[in-house]
């Protein structure tokens, strides 16, 4: 129950930096950033193809990987692949505050830092997404996981009212052309971004004592019946 609660907290984190992207990363796309690539205008709702592609993609690449890291020998532990989503999508939301610094004169940043930070994201949600429901089925008792459920499901209503409230803050009070909306932007990006990997290197560090929380549910063991004595009977 504990290890399921700290990597329950921990995923609020990167949940909340997930749900940014139709809100806080669609403004800024539409507004601040140059949205040209190969000569051709890309429409805000374009980037979310990224995402799509992604896990389409490296869905059944990662599960083969697993596959076969398993009969290897080798097992990617659960806090393992939570320190992994969250340094991930922590490093994407940094490269907009670096795409901020190198932005144009009339302060348009420049696509492909977009298009890194949606990647980075997309990669750490195939590490943590496939392993929520699972994680309630290996950590919680059977009369508890109705209630783990919840409360699994619970965060990602958490999640996109904080995105929602970073996104407003990001906006800031500034004037309505890039130069003005930037610094409020690359300030609330970086935040993010730190906060996602400094929660990533403390589960990185919680990994042995998370390890020692996490146990195998132990399988029943079966008692064999006695033999049939028909004499003793008698």
């Amino acid at each position: 129950m504990w290890a399921f609660l700290i990597l329950t907290l921990s995923s609020v984190i990167f949940w909340t930096l997930y749900q940014m992207a139709p809100i806080g990363l669609t403004l800024f796309f539409s507004r601040n950033v140059d949205a040209i690539l190969f000569g051709i205008q890309i429409p805000p709702q374009w980037m979310q193809n990224i995402n799509a592609f992604i896990i389409i993609l490296g869905g059944p690449l990662m599960a083969a990987a697993n596959l076969r890291l398993r009969k290897k020998g080798y097992k990617i532990a659960i806090p393992f692949q939570f320190t992994t989503a969250l340094l991930l999508i922590g490093m994407g939301f940094l490269l907009l505050p670096i795409g901020i610094r190198f932005a144009n004169e009339q302060g348009f940043s420049s696509i492909y830092w977009v298009i890194g930070t949606y990647t980075l994201q997309s990669l750490g949600e195939l590490f943590i997404s496939p392993i929520g429901y699972a994680l309630v089925g290996q950590l919680i008792p059977s009369k508890l996981q109705g209630l783990a459920m919840g409360a699994w499901l619970m965060v990602t209503g958490v999640a996109a009212t904080l995105s929602n409230f970073f996104s407003q803050s990001a906006l800031g009070t500034g004037g309505p052309t890039p130069l003005d909306t930037n610094p409020s932007y690359s300030a609330a990006f970086l935040k993010l971004g730190i906060s996602a990997i400094v929660a990533g290197v403390i589960v990185f560090f919680l990994r042995k004592f998370l390890h020692g929380l996490i146990q195998e549910k132990p399988t029943l063991q079966t008692v064999e019946p006695a033999p049939y004595n028909a004499v003793q009977d008698l």
